[in-house]
């Protein structure tokens, strides 16, 4: 455990490709179901490996994303962003 939010190692990670004209529905969907398997997958590292080593970042860069601003929907709409 860290204090700060998605400050931790990875343990586990799922990808998915997006396609043109997925919703948002369909996007959240995907997500979902990805991290419970990856979350899953973290916690049986944990509970039955004696030490655990963590992924790789693979280039990319800590972060965190709260809930979007007017400004992000406005950007989603502008982009032809559906959510159904």
């Amino acid at each position: 455990m860290t204090v700060g939010i998605d400050d931790g190692p990875v343990l586990a990670r799922r990808e998915f490709s997006l396609n043109k004209g997925d919703s948002l529905d369909k996007i959240y969907a995907k997500a979902f179901q990805l991290s419970y398997n990856a979350t899953d997958e973290a916690f049986a590292k944990l509970r039955y490996e004696s030490s655990v080593k963590p992924l790789s970042n693979n280039g990319f860069k800590k972060s965190y994303y709260s809930y979007p601003t007017k400004e992000d929907w406005a950007q989603f709409r502008r982009n032809n962003g559906r959510f159904i």
